[in-house]
């Protein structure tokens, strides 16, 4: 009989102990719940705290067309204008829409549709290049003859230069601007004149294609 009692009471207070021990893991469940709460909601309060601050930044365009050579040196090459303010003034409004685009392929299909101002101005041709070359093939060399030859002797061009994302910002922003001011030369030689041509560097983009290669070019405005 005690032996049994003995049992009886080992057993109770067995259940004791494991009734308590799982009213505290409730607890602790219950508690670790409400901080993973409050922590969340933190996590939320943020964001909207950042929503908003983004929200109220004015808008700017993608990579480096946001600054276009912001930072970098001057370049002195031919035919090229680093201070958009210098830019004839044929050019600013262009120059103005063209940066705005955002980096993005649809961006720019809809912009291009809305640039033009009735043909005032026309993206006559795009000069492809490989990766980390300046060099301009002689078929292309012959379209921007054609182009020219087409356009009169009084026609005014800019040529824009873009790279893709491969290498660093300055590398692009000196390669592009080459590739820009030597598709300027080109054109200056075919009118004959240097008078009505200009040069701007874009830099690194997105806004031609998804894959890198279509994103190294000179594209040539021509204005009317």
């Amino acid at each position: 009989m005690r032996v049994m009692q003995k049992l009886q009471a080992q057993l109770d207070a067995a259940n004791k102990k494991a009734k308590t021990d799982g009213n505290a893991w409730n607890a602790a469940k219950t508690k670790l719940g409400e901080t993973n709460g409050d922590l969340q909601k933190q996590i939320d309060a943020l964001k909207k705290q950042l929503a908003a601050k983004a929200a109220a930044m004015p808008a700017a365009p993608a990579g480096a067309l946001a600054a276009a050579g912001a930072g970098l040196p001057d370049l002195d090459l031919p035919l090229l204008v680093n201070d958009p303010a210098k830019l004839n003034p044929d050019f600013k409004n262009l120059f103005a829409n063209l940066r705005g685009i955002e980096d993005s392929t649809a961006a720019r299909e809809k912009a291009y549709k809305e640039i033009p101002g009735g043909g005032k101005y026309e993206p006559s041709l795009r000069i492809p290049f490989g990766s980390g070359s300046d060099y301009i093939s002689g078929a292309d060399n012959k379209k921007i003859v054609a182009l020219v030859k087409e356009a009169g002797p009084d026609a005014k061009f800019l040529a824009v230069g873009y790279a893709s994302t491969d290498e660093s910002n300055e590398t692009n922003y000196r390669l592009s601007s080459q590739r820009a001011s030597d598709v300027g030369k080109k054109i200056a030689e075919g009118l004959g004149s240097e008078k009505n041509v200009q040069a701007v560097y874009f830099g690194q983009t997105g806004r031609f294609s998804g894959q890198k290669s279509p994103n190294r070019i000179v594209e040539i405005w021509r204005v009317k």
